[in-house]
């Protein structure tokens, strides 16, 4: 049960939240409750500017995808599907994630900061990997389906792989 809550009435409101969505069923995520937001705000850390990020509940399968408008509508259609591929990762590893972070907070004092940095920079690489490897998945079965659906119309035979 997905939701969209845009808070800029826009197109690219709509289009951020039908690619989330895409993507939230696409690595079954579907019986996690979604809400889209998109939000007319400027973020910009040290690694420059934030078009997106996630707030999961894995105990109740709920989360939070907020977009940053002005950085989401610079991105081209292929970089908004992988900015939204990206978020919906952090969501399916967020049970990991959670758990990770309480571990962290065990820690003696001393040594949290230095984990937590550490761990931060290792989440974010292994969500990155993560997306790259089902984004160019999909985007490859999506292209041989539609050379499929081509050869079909041209009338000649074509055999699915298995």
């Amino acid at each position: 049960p997905s939701r969209i809550l845009i808070m800029i009435a826009s197109p690219a409101g709509e289009k951020w939240g039908k690619r989330v969505r895409y993507w939230q069923n696409a690595l079954w995520l579907g019986d996690w409750d979604f809400i889209t937001v998109l939000v007319d705000e400027k973020v910009t850390t040290d690694e420059g500017d934030v078009s997106a990020e996630v707030s999961a509940a894995p105990k109740y399968k709920e989360a939070v995808v907020t977009g940053y408008y002005p950085s989401l509508t610079a991105l081209s259609d292929k970089k908004l599907d992988a900015v939204a591929c990206h978020e919906v990762c952090h969501v399916l590893l967020s049970p990991i994630n959670k758990l990770v972070d309480r571990l962290i907070a065990n820690l003696p004092a001393n040594a949290r900061p230095h984990v937590g940095e550490e761990w931060s920079s290792i989440k974010e690489r292994v969500v990155t990997d993560l997306q790259q490897v089902v984004f160019y998945a999909d985007h490859d079965l999506r292209k041989s389906r539609r050379e499929r659906r081509k050869l079909r119309e041209q009338g000649k035979k074509v055999e699915v792989p298995k």
